[in-house]
């Protein structure tokens, strides 16, 4: 919380007791004044534009704070009435919810609905979204970035101002990962950013996981796997699909199992073996066939889900945990 009896600081000398870089030119009638450099964590840009001298107006005020950790889902907000259209013409609507605090005075593009929900049920994101917007700024935040601009704050607010925009960058690079942070905690794995994604990884159970939500490419979306490179090796060639048709593949003699799963692999008579046990059979069916567009191949596991996956994540990890210990049994019992 602020201090209401702290002394103000013009933006000058504020920048520098915070180390950060000031750039301060005077051309005609003309000044600009930047203030770049790192606030806690927070690359930070302020820039004021305006006329000479600075007691006949306040100057324009553009704050730019790059938030540490990209946000999934595409979350994104704009300002009430400033682009209008815009929802329309990307071809969603205004998501409300339920916060009257912040819903009257932005637009929300959610992306990701259940991430936008975790994102605006924290109390410390909607306060300073409301603040922003009611101090008659314009507020727009993308998946890297939080820019507001405004008209009238004088030099000592801009440094107060500045130092909100980069708490909120600071909250929104952590808010809406929480899940993945908390199973992290939980199985002892390190998050580390990756381009345009994040990435938990360890090693659990003796098994090397990974843990990748991230934004495709091509921007088709974002999506999340689960990655489990087992440390027993499997039979030749064995590949477990999700069924598309009733064509080719080993048929194990269990007809839900040969109706779902294409299981394919050079060494039959191993493969069979080893896919013996009830219990394997039904760990594998949960990842492969349970999750489109999962696999086992390779002697690697890998679960896929659609979209930012947080809410899910954890059921999904137990069941392609469940798997790798399922395959990694059989081969020690030397069934195979």
């Amino acid at each position: 919380m602020e201090d209401p009896e702290a002394p103000s600081l013009g933006l000058i000398d504020w920048a520098r007791t915070r180390g950060l870089t000031v750039s301060d030119r005077g051309i005609l009638f003309f000044t600009q004044v930047a203030v770049r450099g790192s606030l806690d964590g927070v690359d930070l840009t302020i820039q004021l534009s305006g006329a000479l001298p600075r007691s006949l107006a306040l100057p324009r005020t553009h704050i730019e704070a790059k938030i540490p950790r990209l946000i999934p889902g595409g979350f994104s907000i704009f300002p009430r009435g400033s682009r209008p259209g815009i929802i329309d013409e990307v071809g969603r609507s205004q998501t409300r919810y339920g916060h009257i605090q912040v819903d009257d005075l932005i637009w929300i593009d959610p992306g990701d609905v259940c991430v936008g929900s975790r994102i605006l049920d924290d109390l410390e994101i909607r306060e300073a979204i409301a603040l922003i917007c009611k101090t008659k700024g314009t507020l727009e935040i993308v998946s890297s970035s939080v820019t507001v601009g405004f008209l009238s704050l004088t030099e000592a607010e801009v440094g107060r101002m500045a130092e909100r925009v980069a708490a909120l960058a600071r909250a929104l690079a952590e808010v809406p990962w929480r899940p993945l942070r908390h199973l992290a905690e939980v199985h002892g794995l390190a998050l580390q950013d990756e381009a345009q994604s994040v990435v938990a990884r360890g090693t659990v159970q003796g098994l090397d996981l990974s843990i990748r939500i991230g934004r495709h490419p091509d921007h088709r979306g974002w999506y999340t796997t689960v990655t489990i490179r087992l440390p027993v090796p499997l039979p030749d060639g064995l590949r477990a699909t999700r069924r598309e048709d009733q064509r080719g593949g080993i048929r194990l003699g269990d007809p839900v199992l040969d109706r779902l799963l294409l299981v394919e692999g050079t060494d039959q008579a191993r493969t069979a073996d080893l896919l013996r046990d009830d219990d394997l059979r039904g760990d594998l069916l949960a990842v492969v066939h349970g999750h489109p567009g999962s696999s086992l191949a390779h002697g690697t596991i890998e679960l896929t889900l659609p979209g930012v996956a947080l809410d899910t994540l954890a059921q999904a990890l137990d069941e392609a945990l469940a798997l790798g210990r399922s395959l990694v049994s059989q081969k020690q019992k030397g069934r195979s």
